[in-house]
Formats: structure tokens, C-alpha cells, sequence
């Protein structure tokens, strides 16, 4: 008889590779993980390499279902900000916050490997920048409607979010300026929310 394929050995457990996943995200985020063994990552884990193999066959598959939750973790931003409990400076800055949060680990060496080596999954970064950019433009339009942000072009200013964030999500002029991406996005926002909220109480409302 012949070897016992390892496909047939795979075991499909979400709820052990999402503890995984959380005790290896900050060596996933730093961008070194093809540095790494798989015999390395799994004793990071506590298991043999036999039994991480059994969930994960490659680098490339670790790193993908860490990519995913990564920006399931971002995304949680859009919730917040669309929490009709909150007012809406607290709907911003509780977004900005999670976003922010979420971002703080993803360094640029990270992103520049992603972008470089793993152009598939780079696309999922691009797309969800994407998606911010039509959560904040809801925002702005409900905002304007509710006569809490000050009357601006939704379409320009969705527009202006979009290119900068798509640009300075280029891990090389993160790199030049030697910012990170995380505190880009929370500069930008925050400086943003001086012009947008209307002057409330003798005072403009800033996050």
C-alpha cells in the first residue's frame, strides 16, 4: 500500500486555527513570516508540526485565513459607525478608534510583503479600503441630512478619502515618511473631523 495522502489526514477545526490565529497575528503583522519554519510556528502554538500541518498545509494558507481575520477585525469599524445608540461624534471617534486599534499591528514591512509576494491577497487590503470609503460617505450623507455635518460635496470628499487612503496605503511612501498606517489614518480622520462637524455649544466638535 501506498503513502496515506495528506488530504485525506487534513482536519477542518475554525475555532482551533482562529486560536491560532490570535497567538500569531503579531508574528504574521510584522512581515516575517517567511522567515519562519512551519516547525517554528508551531511550537509558537504549542503543537507538533505534524499536528499544525493537519490544519495548515502551507505558509500561504496560514497566511491568507490571518489576512481574512485581520480585516474582519477592521471591518468592525462599520458598525460602530453606524450605531444610531451613539451621537455622531461618538459614532466617528469609536470607529476611529477600532480602526485604528485594529491597524496598529499591521506594520510596513507587512504590507510591502504582502504587496510584493502575495498580490492576491494584497487585493483583499485594496478592497477594503473600498469599503471604508462608501461606509464614510453614508456617514457623511446621513450626517448632512441630520444637520450634524457641515454642508460639503459628498462626492468630493469620498473621492478625496479614496485617493489618499489608497495612496498611503502604499507601504513605500509609508516607508519614505516613515509613518505607519495605522497613525495615518488616525491623523487623517482626526484632522478631518475639525472641518466636518458643525459648531455645537460656542465650539466646533472634534473628535
Amino acid at each position: 500500500m501506498g503513502r496515506k495522502s495528506l488530504n485525506k489526514e487534513r482536519i477542518e477545526d475554525p475555532q482551533t486555527k482562529a486560536d491560532w490565529l490570535r497567538k500569531l497575528m503579531p508574528l504574521l503583522m510584522d512581515g516575517q513570516l517567511h522567515k519562519e519554519t512551519m516547525a517554528t510556528i508551531a511550537q509558537k502554538v504549542g503543537v507538533s508540526k505534524a499536528t499544525f500541518y493537519k490544519h495548515y498545509n502551507s505558509k500561504e494558507a496560514l497566511l491568507a485565513d490571518a489576512v481574512d481575520m485581520k480585516i474582519e477585525q477592521i471591518s468592525r469599524f462599520a458598525t460602530l459607525l453606524f450605531d444610531e445608540q451613539e451621537s455622531y461624534l461618538n459614532r466617528y471617534a469609536n470607529a476611529l478608534q477600532t480602526a485604528s486599534e485594529e491597524l496598529a499591528g499591521m506594520s510596513n514591512d507587512f504590507l510591502m510583503f504582502l504587496k510584493q509576494r502575495h498580490p492576491d491577497l494584497w487585493q483583499k487590503i485594496d478592497n477594503l479600503v473600498d469599503f471604508a470609503t462608501q461606509c464614510f460617505r453614508q456617514f457623511y450623507e446621513q450626517g448632512i441630512d441630520e444637520n450634524i455635518l457641515e454642508n460639503f460635496d459628498v462626492n468630493m470628499m469620498a473621492m478625496t478619502d479614496s485617493i489618499i487612503i489608497h495612496a498611503l496605503a502604499d507601504p513605500r511612501i509609508l516607508v519614505e515618511n516613515n509613518i505607519t498606517i495605522a497613525a495615518f489614518i488616525k491623523e487623517y480622520f482626526e484632522m478631518k473631523s475639525k472641518a466636518i462637524f458643525k459648531t455645537m455649544d460656542g465650539g466646533r466638535q472634534t473628535v
